[in-house]
C-alpha cells in the first residue's frame, strides 16, 4: 500500500543492507580494510591460539591486513588458488613466510584448506589454515598444544561474527 511506502521513506535511517548498497567503491574498500584489521586483532587477541594472521581478498589479489612479517603476494595468491583445484592444493601445498606447509584437508565448499609444517613432530610443527568467507580470505597459523579441531571453529566463529 502507498501508506507503507510513505512510512518507509520517512524512517530516520535505512536498514544496513540498503546503506551498504549506496557506498562508493573507495568507501566499501575502506570498510573491508577495517573489518580485515578487526579480524587480525580479534584472532591475535584470542588467548595465544593464533601465531600469525593474514586477511586478503578472496581472489588473493590484495592483502588487507596482516601480522608481521606479512606473507608475499605470491604466497597469498597460491593460497587463494588452492580452492580451485584439489590436486594443486594437496600436491603443491602452501608456502607462507618461507615455510612450506603440506595440505592435508581440502573442503572448498566449507571455505577451508588446511595442513601442517613439520611432519609428525607435533611439538615443533605448525599448522596452517585458509578460511574463505565471501570476499575475504583469512590465512592463519597455530602451534602446539592447540589442534586444528579446536582452533578452526574459533576462527570461523570470530570471522563470521565480524563479517556479519
Amino acid at each position: 500500500p502507498p501508506f507503507a511506502v510513505h512510512l518507509l521513506r520517512r524512517l530516520p535511517s535505512a536498514p544496513p543492507i540498503f546503506a551498504r548498497a549506496h557506498l562508493l567503491p573507495h568507501q566499501a574498500q575502506h570498510t573491508m580494510a577495517d573489518k580485515a584489521q578487526q579480524i587480525v586483532d580479534r584472532l591475535k587477541g584470542e588467548k595465544d591460539y593464533f601465531h600469525s594472521v593474514t586477511v586478503a581478498t578472496a581472489d588473493g589479489t590484495q592483502m588487507l591486513a596482516s601480522t608481521e612479517p606479512a606473507p608475499t603476494e605470491e604466497d597469498i595468491l597460491k593460497a587463494a588458488k588452492a580452492y580451485e583445484d584439489r590436486d594443486l592444493a594437496i600436491g603443491e601445498g602452501l608456502d607462507i613466510r618461507d615455510r612450506h606447509y603440506c595440505v592435508s584437508r581440502w573442503y572448498p565448499d566449507r571455505g577451508l584448506v588446511y595442513g601442517r609444517y613439520g611432519g609428525s613432530d607435533f611439538k615443533n610443527g605448525e599448522n596452517i589454515c585458509a578460511y574463505r568467507k565471501g570476499d575475504v580470505l583469512v590465512i592463519f597459523t597455530h602451534r602446539s598444544p592447540y589442534v586444528s579441531a579446536r582452533i578452526i571453529p574459533v576462527c570461523i566463529r570470530l570471522v563470521d561474527e565480524i563479517l556479519a
